[in-house]
């Protein structure tokens, strides 16, 4: 009996536990018994006793009997399988959507739910319009400034832009920024032009920090003029000079604002060595052009102390653009003014013999101070050398054992004593 339930119960079973197949064949046992003794003998056929069998089978599959059952016969090397827990799903059940009279109900209520998608989706489509917007407004107003400069540049030198044949169009350097190249000119080496545009491409600097910081459309020009004199002159606005002295602390100490009646009626501030400079580079017509054209100036500035360029001599000059094509045609008329100042300081500009132990004596007191200044640079560096070596000496020292440390320690006295001699025993020759 034990053996048939056994055989049934594996069909359907991967395994089933040897405790719950005696319990059963117990209680199967207790039933044929009680059978047969209050009953007369009967046969019992195969076919109900497979169909009792099923039964229990599926009892055994629904309900699985509990392992705490004190009375339920165990073996010791049969081991207990614990059933577990199936996990539990959370469902999270989602806002009902209500019924809508109209669609305008319909448009309103998703509007409200997707509000911050709908932002983000919006400020991203506003930074990329921006910028190939801003980006190419930049490229046009270069390009348009350029084509009005261009016929003035033609008139004063040989060859355009940038390589060995002419060329009109500007090189980008940024979205911003865009430049330009002339040569082939008499005293003067070349024109270099940097075009910088307002960062239109750019939302936060150039829209809400241009709120705060407004910026303008402007020009950039250094040109080397083939001359050598020693001579310091800027115009600048007059709210600006003390910017432009802390930007530049070289030429402070050699330019200070000089009074000017010539240029009294505008808001230019010159500055220069002595008042002979000034009133020698004020000659008419550059007084009149800068009247004329002092909303596009914002500063010129001529210097032999190579702060922009290595060349003894440099004129570097910032125009503005104006604040609409038609204001173009006046704004370019100020290269015309520059390049004949370039040509009055290269072929008329003679300094006074006073004018120039001035400038003598003023260079070579700043000379002095550069050598000064470079020198205490040399000496601060090497003594940061000095605490850095002995820094990772005495780090070296506290790693090493006693008796090791003690003998480094030794060779470095050493070393340091025949330095010594060696600077005392030097031998001077005349």
């Amino acid at each position: 009996l034990h053996f048939h339930l056994q055989e049934k119960l594996y069909v359907g079973n991967d395994k089933i536990d040897a405790h719950v197949i005696n319990s059963h064949a117990c209680n199967v046992a207790g039933l044929i018994h009680s059978a047969v003794s209050s009953a007369p003998a009967k046969k019992v056929d195969a076919d109900e006793l497979d169909s009792f069998f099923e039964g229990e089978s599926e009892e055994i599959d629904s309900a699985p009997p509990s392992i705490e059952d004190k009375n339920t016969p165990f073996d010791e090397a049969d081991e207990i399988h614990e059933t577990k827990e199936p996990e539990k799903i959370v469902y999270i059940p989602e806002d009902p959507v209500p019924e809508f009279e109209s669609s305008f109900e319909k448009y309103v209520y998703y509007a409200r739910k997707y509000l911050t998608e709908i932002c983000l989706s919006m400020l991203v489509i506003v930074f990329a319009l921006n910028f190939f917007v801003g980006k190419k407004v930049n490229c046009k107003i270069a390009a348009m400034w350029l084509a009005k400069v261009i016929p003035i540049l033609e008139e004063n030198f040989a060859l355009l832009g940038f390589g060995e044949e002419a060329n009109y169009s500007l090189s980008q350097i940024k979205y911003d920024e865009f430049e330009y190249y002339a040569s082939g000119r008499d005293n003067c080496k070349y024109l270099f032009m940097s075009l910088k545009t307002k960062k239109r491409q750019d939302v936060i600097t150039g829209g809400l920090l241009g709120l705060l910081w407004p910026d303008e459309d402007k020009m950039i020009l250094d040109i080397p003029i083939e001359a050598s004199l020693p001579l310091e002159f800027m115009i600048c606005r007059k709210q600006n000079v003390k910017r432009t002295q802390q930007e530049m602390p070289n030429i402070k100490n050699l330019i200070s604002v000089m009074k000017s009646d010539k240029l009294k009626a505008t808001n230019f501030a010159v500055l220069a060595e002595t008042n002979e400079v000034s009133d020698l580079m004020l000659n008419s017509k550059l007084v009149a052009g800068l009247t004329k054209y002092e909303k596009y100036i914002e500063f010129l500035h001529i210097t032999d102390q190579q702060v922009y360029t290595n060349y003894p001599l440099v004129l570097k000059a910032e125009i503005l653009f104006g604040d609409s094509p038609a204001e173009y045609n006046d704004s370019v008329k100020v290269i015309e003014l520059i390049l004949d100042l370039v040509d009055f300081v290269a072929t008329a500009v003679k300094l006074p013999a006073r004018v120039l132990d001035v400038a003598k004596k003023n260079r070579s007191a700043e000379d002095k101070k550069k050598e000064k200044e470079s020198r205490e640079k040399k000496e601060e560096e090497i003594q940061q050398k000095k605490e850095e070596k002995e820094r990772e000496l005495r780090e070296k020292l506290k790693k090493l054992a006693p008796d090791e440390r003690r003998k480094l320690e030794e060779k470095i006295k050493m070393d340091n004593k025949k330095k010594e001699m060696k600077g005392k025993n030097k031998v001077i020759k005349f």
